[in-house]
């Protein structure tokens, strides 16, 4: 969605997700929040897909840290709402009057033996309700990057030594014998 020269004029709120930390396989969570860039005196409905070349339950989960207003609408009235943890794909970003608010994503990668390689979870905003004075920002993606920590064994060289025949070897790791056998290489 485009800033549009009405949306200038208005002084509209814009909701827009920022990628503030990447993961890493067994180290860091990656960090992206959500949030408006001026105080709001409702809270808003933010719904968003989740897309990438990381796979959710696989790679990585995911937690928001705030609660969602149960139902269809983040201003319930009359009465207090009642709260529920956030269904996958929504959040609600609290209001705020005097200050810019803003909900944070968790992703925890999953710290598995598969040499993945690196890999991205990427966030993009659908809609914002209610609409009124705010809107999706211009470009409302942002994306992390899950480093995996596993490494694959190269073998750039093999040189036989000793009583060794050319067919044999034996694969040593810091001092400690990994593996011997046989080799075929044509």
């Amino acid at each position: 969605m485009a800033i549009t020269p009405d949306a200038i004029a208005q002084n509209k709120t814009l909701v827009s997700p920022t990628a503030v930390q990447n993961a890493v396989e067994g180290g860091a969570d990656g960090i992206i929040t959500i949030g408006l860039d001026a105080g709001a005196t409702f809270n808003h409905r933010v719904l968003y897909t989740l897309s990438g070349t990381a796979v959710e339950g696989d790679d990585y989960t995911i937690t928001v840290d705030t609660l969602c207003v149960q139902g269809p609408n983040p201003n319930p009235n009359p009465g207090p709402p009642v709260l529920e943890t956030c269904p996958s794909g929504q959040v609600d970003i609290p209001e705020d009057k005097n200050a810019p608010s803003a909900v944070t994503l968790t992703i925890a990668a999953v710290d598995n033996a598969d040499i993945d390689g690196e890999r991205t979870v990427i966030i993009t905003l659908n809609s914002v309700s209610p609409e009124g004075n705010v809107e999706l920002a211009a470009n409302p993606v942002a994306d992390i990057t899950i480093t995996d920590n596993d490494a694959a064994l190269t073998v750039t060289k093999v040189v036989a030594t000793g009583s060794a025949a050319p067919d044999d070897f034996n694969l040593t790791v810091g001092g400690s014998p990994v593996s011997s056998g046989v080799s075929n290489v044509y």
